[in-house]
């Protein structure tokens, strides 16, 4: 009985595999911040681990580990925030983020998509085959209009947004050619190309 006892008891402190339960973290977010993707995670009180690896994927199957905190982690009596920041996350398209907790196992994978805005808007995906999304500067919320115009010159859609981001349908055009212009207060602040097929 002592033998199976001591047997479980060892389990529970030293899981072989599988993730860790979300009883062991409070929260783990991941948003983009100008250039880099800020991770922010809370281990729950009561919850130890030797060690956290924070690993990355671009396509949440195949990860690498990308930075680690060491020593212990979390506490015996309160919950621990931690934070790390990935300076160099996969540009214009989703990043995958999952966390080792020392022994304790891995965490749930979070998704967040990071856009580089260094050269003004982005669209993606380009060329489209059924929907793409332009992304372009605003944290302050201001408004914008986008313009669409095919290889002609002939406006095909005008709307006005407040986001950092319009998505587009094929529906709404066919396939070809198409040129953008975001504007503010009727001054283009960015432009650029469309493929649809």
């Amino acid at each position: 009985m002592l033998k199976w006892f001591l047997i479980i008891w060892l389990l529970m402190l030293f899981p072989t595999s599988g993730s860790a339960q979300s009883e062991f973290l409070h929260q783990f977010t991941a948003i983009q911040n100008e250039t880099t993707v800020h991770l922010s995670f809370t281990i729950a009180g009561g919850v130890t681990c030797l060690g956290t690896d924070i690993e990355r994927s671009s396509d949440s199957a195949h990860f690498s580990t990308i930075g680690t905190i060491a020593g212990v982690c979390g506490s015996s009596s309160e919950d621990v925030e931690y934070s790390f920041d990935d300076t160099k996350p996969l540009a214009n398209q989703n990043n995958y983020y999952r966390l080792l907790l020392g022994q304790v196992g891995y965490t749930e994978t979070i998704k967040v998509q990071f856009i580089d805005y260094s050269s003004g808007a982005v669209v993606y995906p380009n060329p489209v085959t059924d929907q793409t999304t332009i992304f372009f500067p605003n944290s302050k919320k201001e408004f914008f209009r986008l313009k669409l115009f095919d290889a002609a010159g002939i406006l095909k859609v005008s709307l006005q947004t407040e986001n950092a981001s319009v998505d587009l349908n094929r529906g709404i055009v066919g396939a070809g050619i198409y040129f953008f212009t975001i504007e503010k207060n009727s001054v283009t602040i960015y432009k650029g190309k469309i493929a649809v097929l």
